[in-house]
């Protein structure tokens, strides 16, 4: 049990990291797509 402990702790860094990645593409994402509506509305 205690090796899945560790496993788990050595891990901890790389989920938070990736938990990052994510929050920050979907900030990316909505500028994005406000900007594809924004080109819309200009266009109409």
């Amino acid at each position: 049990m205690s090796g899945d402990y560790e496993t788990l702790e050595i891990n901890q860094p790389k989920i938070s990291y990736y938990q990052k990645k994510v929050k920050n593409n979907e900030k990316w994402l909505e500028e994005m797509i406000n900007q594809i509506e924004d080109m819309k509305n200009k266009i109409k």
